[in-house]
């Protein structure tokens, strides 16, 4: 009969917590505290075409993400009187704060990914995206919201965006244009590029995000945007909220 013991070495919890925050560390693009894509966050619909492009490219929702746990866990290494743990990534907090705002928001904008090469950084998703034409994404900005990474001025300035570019009677929309398309030849994303629409991601509507945005409203204290945001989404008497 099988048995469902615990096999293998065995290590703490905070030695676990070291393991990962050395990872990331390892993953930091050369002269920042910005980790890269790499394989994305999960079976990402916006995987790049150029396996090359893992290492140099930054995808700013990891990010933040990122920032978002380990400011987190600098909290708790703080209660837990774990002082060297909590200075540690005080220090790496801080630079990953303005590598953010040095690299990451071209003309005070967040762009969706930046990318490196022998001609420098560009970005993309982003106003001055000479590439996919894609301007805005939803993500990246709910998510510094949501990370307490952006001034409040910032914070205003991006949602301002959110209303006028990305908000629709449908909800708020994950990108201000769709992934482009060209017959299903790779010549940006992956699976974006083989693919007109098989939704989620690559779509305009994605409810996940939409919810993150709505989460985003609590954050910030906006309760009449908060119950708006969730009566669009919810099927129950969805009639009485959008127009016919």
């Amino acid at each position: 009969a099988e048995k469902f013991s615990p096999i293998g070495p065995t290590e703490s919890v905070w030695a676990h917590c070291d393991r990962v925050i050395a990872h990331a560390a390892s993953r930091f693009v050369p002269g920042t505290a910005l980790v890269n894509y790499d394989d994305g966050d999960w079976d990402d619909t916006l995987q790049p075409a150029d396996p090359g492009m893992r290492t140099r490219m930054v995808r700013r929702w990891t990010v933040a993400l990122a920032y978002h746990t380990f400011r987190q866990l600098a909290a708790l290494c703080t209660r837990a009187g774990e002082t060297k743990r909590a200075a540690r990534l005080e220090e790496m907090l801080l630079r990953m704060q303005h590598d953010f705002r040095a690299h990451l928001m071209p003309g005070g904008v967040v762009a969706g990914f930046l990318v490196s090469d022998a001609n420098g950084a560009r970005p993309l998703l982003h106003p001055n995206d000479r590439i996919t034409g894609i301007r805005y994404r939803l993500l990246p900005m709910t998510r510094a919201v949501l990370a307490e990474l952006f001034s409040p001025e910032e914070a205003r300035a991006h949602l301002a965006i959110i209303e006028s570019e990305l908000r629709f009677p449908d909800g708020v929309r994950l990108m201000s244009e769709p992934s482009p398309y060209h017959g299903g030849l790779e010549r940006i994303f992956k699976r974006a590029d083989t693919a007109a629409n098989v939704g989620r991601e690559i779509g305009l509507q994605y409810v996940h995000a939409h919810l993150r945005y709505a989460e985003a409203m609590a954050k910030i204290g906006d309760a009449r945007a908060l119950w708006t945001a969730l009566q669009v989404v919810n099927p129950v008497g969805l009639q009485d909220v959008l127009r016919q």
